[in-house]
């Protein structure tokens, strides 16, 4: 028989509520994010499956945010971003050309 899942996905796909409970358990502990009233916008940066994890955020929790998700996928910073902007630059390599110029 041969094996279909040579990376082990259906075990990080059954994992998933896990996953995510652990991340926001240890996101409460950080210190320096803004509060959540000061947030106008999210924006995302990233490219391939990187910049899948800013249109699943999207996906998922737009119809709960007060505020838009916005995933950009190109070197360009939109010009809306500032101070109460909440941003996250995603890249698996930590080398991604356009998530870095973006950022």
């Amino acid at each position: 028989m041969a094996v279909l899942d040579t990376v082990g996905m259906f075990d990080l796909a059954e994992t998933w509520p896990d996953q995510v409970e652990a991340s926001a358990a240890a996101a409460r502990g950080l210190e320096g994010l803004p509060r959540s009233e000061e947030i106008e916008q999210v924006v995302v940066f990233g490219m391939g499956g990187s910049g899948m994890a800013g249109d699943v955020l999207a996906a998922v929790a737009t119809p709960q945010m007060p505020v838009p998700v916005v995933v950009v996928k190109s070197y360009e910073c939109p010009a809306f971003v500032g101070d109460s902007t909440l941003v996250f630059a995603v890249s698996a390599s930590g080398d991604t050309e356009e998530t870095l110029q973006a950022a």
